[in-house]
């Protein structure tokens, strides 16, 4: 699967979520929670994995998702307030995981 296609798709659901509000999320919250912890991970099937001599553009492809992954995370604890800190703690770790010294300084912002 394309990480563009996985980007488009998170960038709909955070539209979706904008547009209908908490009624979207209320059922689906703990499996969007899960696809999103996999997609920090960098384990989801969109994920082309790095060899030490990175191709840049296979890095870039692999940072749209993290970056779609983390403008749907504010949309999501807008709408969902107190009910999404439990969620946000489940996935605080990988993100944390990916903003660590490995990374470039430019690929964490």
């Amino acid at each position: 699967m394309s990480s563009e296609v996985v980007s488009t798709a998170i960038d709909c659901i955070g539209e979706l979520v904008k547009m209908i509000g908490p009624l979207l999320l209320e059922n689906y919250l703990p499996d969007l929670t899960h696809s999103l912890g996999i997609l920090l991970k960098g384990q989801g099937k969109c994920h082309i994995p790095m060899e030490d001599d990175e191709d840049e553009i296979d890095n870039e492809t692999n940072i749209k998702v993290f970056e779609a992954v983390t403008d749907l995370l504010p949309i999501i604890s807008k709408t969902m307030t107190t009910s999404f800190t439990e969620s946000f703690m489940d996935l605080y770790p990988s993100l944390v995981s990916y903003l660590n010294v490995k990374n470039e300084i430019a690929d964490q912002m």
